[in-house]
């Protein structure tokens, strides 16, 4: 993520739950029912920004981890998340132990990298064999794409939203798909790390 765009993340950090609130883009129902957790996951989620998934899933499985490299936006965690480890910073650039985590999930950020094809790879390096992405995006050319990317680009620049093909495209040499949640204006993969 570029400087303009964490410094973005930092100053919308107070109002960001309240508008995705506002304009119904949480999905914390649908990836729980896909997660499906039993108790012993331990899962990783990038671009946690606020944390609010994460503070839902951390009761249901084993351990959860946060990373975002906005320091304001997961501020807004209350000191009572103790449960909780967070990190904030570049994913590429903190050291998280390979084969570690059950489940990664990526919900609502890879629009926001450019060149996100080099996170795969680092992404299937952490899971344990047989662990699983989740990744919730936007469909380019709906309406609701477009209209939250024309605030979302004045906010934090270039965005790069892709369609279900080129996302399969780009987790194909690390991970095989299992699952497609094809809404109006998002979707959501499940798929698993390749086995060796």
């Amino acid at each position: 993520m570029n400087h303009n765009t964490l410094s973005a993340f930092d100053r919308i950090a107070p109002w960001y739950e309240p508008f995705m609130t506002f304009f119904f883009l949480k999905r914390d129902r649908v990836l729980l029912s896909l997660i499906q957790p039993q108790g012993h996951e331990r899962v990783l989620d990038v671009g946690a920004g606020t944390g609010r998934f994460g503070k839902i899933l951390a009761p249901l499985c084993l351990s959860i981890t946060l990373v975002d490299e906005s320091e304001r936006m997961l501020s807004r965690l209350s000191s009572k998340e103790s449960h909780l480890e967070v990190l904030v910073g570049d994913i590429f650039s903190l050291h998280l132990p390979s084969d570690h985590y059950d489940w990664i999930v990526l919900s609502d950020v890879l629009h926001h990298l450019s060149h996100f094809e080099r996170l795969f790879p680092l992404l299937a390096r952490l899971l344990k064999d047989q662990g699983k992405i989740l990744i919730h995006e936007y469909t380019p050319n709906h309406w609701t794409t477009r209209w939250l990317g024309f605030f979302e680009r004045r906010l934090f620049g270039p965005l790069d939203f892709k369609d279900m093909d080129q996302m399969k495209k780009a987790i194909q040499p690390w991970f095989e798909l299992e699952q497609i949640e094809n809404k109006r204006g998002w979707y959501i993969m499940v798929a698993k790390k390749k086995g060796a």
